[in-house]
């Protein structure tokens, strides 16, 4: 599962914030962007549920539980912090060029 929101803290660092809660049942993942634009975040947490996860963004950013959006899972391969499909480059042979990313057929 996964969803955003925009924080409401006018002083926030952060103006997005997603949660990402896998399947795996090994914590949340809550990922923080300094823009509203789609792109790789600039920091991360981790929590053990989604409800420590959901209370550090409201503390943090004032994200209610009403600002939040869900949006798809990742494909397979995909970056858990994009909302589009995007993976790592892959230079001629497969192999990652980090840093680097690129958008993966939907």
């Amino acid at each position: 599962m996964r969803k955003i929101a925009i924080a409401s803290k006018p002083d926030a660092k952060y103006r997005r914030v997603m949660i990402h809660d896998p399947e795996d049942g090994r914590g949340v993942f809550v990922f923080l962007f300094t823009s509203l634009d789609d792109g790789p975040c600039q920091a991360d947490h981790w929590y053990r549920d989604l409800a420590e996860a959901e209370q550090g963004a409201a503390d943090g950013l004032g994200a209610g539980a009403d600002d939040w959006q869900p949006i798809s899972d990742p494909q397979p391969g995909c970056q858990h912090d994009w909302v589009a499909p995007v993976r790592v480059a892959q230079d001629a042979d497969g192999r990652p060029i980090y840093g680097r990313f690129e958008r993966t057929p939907d």
